[in-house]
């Protein structure tokens, strides 16, 4: 790859390219070919935040619901009173799927499960 007027240089190595299901297969091939760049099927992640290209599904944010699992697998109800847990669960367990919310519309099955979680543990 050439250089840009500012002179910096693509690195080939870190650079993807995505093409939409719409795109011709004889297409694709045709540009990957000349970019010099491997073509990936998956946008993969952004600051901790898939990068959909297809529809949102729960499958999607199991890892929201996971991380939720994993801070409650460190805590011990028993050794809380219930306006211990109350707070606890609204101030770190709610605040968890807060970021990705930001930027995305998470289904519904989300957030049920995350409430059914943290119900559980109150």
């Amino acid at each position: 790859m050439g250089r840009f007027g500012s002179g910096q240089n693509v690195s080939v190595l870190k650079s993807t390219v995505f093409f939409s299901k719409n795109v011709d297969d004889s297409l694709c091939m045709t540009i990957s070919a000349h970019v010099d760049f491997g073509e990936v099927g998956n946008l993969g992640r952004y600051l901790g935040v898939p990068l959909l290209h297809s529809r949102v599904s729960k499958a999607v944010y199991q890892y929201i619901i996971q991380r939720v699992r994993d801070k409650l697998s460190g805590w011990s109800a028993k050794c809380l009173s219930f306006a211990g847990r109350l707070v606890l669960a609204k101030s770190v367990l709610s605040s968890i799927p807060y970021y990705s919310m930001q930027s995305t519309h998470l289904p519904k099955g989300v957030y049920a499960d995350i409430e059914k979680i943290i119900r559980g543990f109150i």
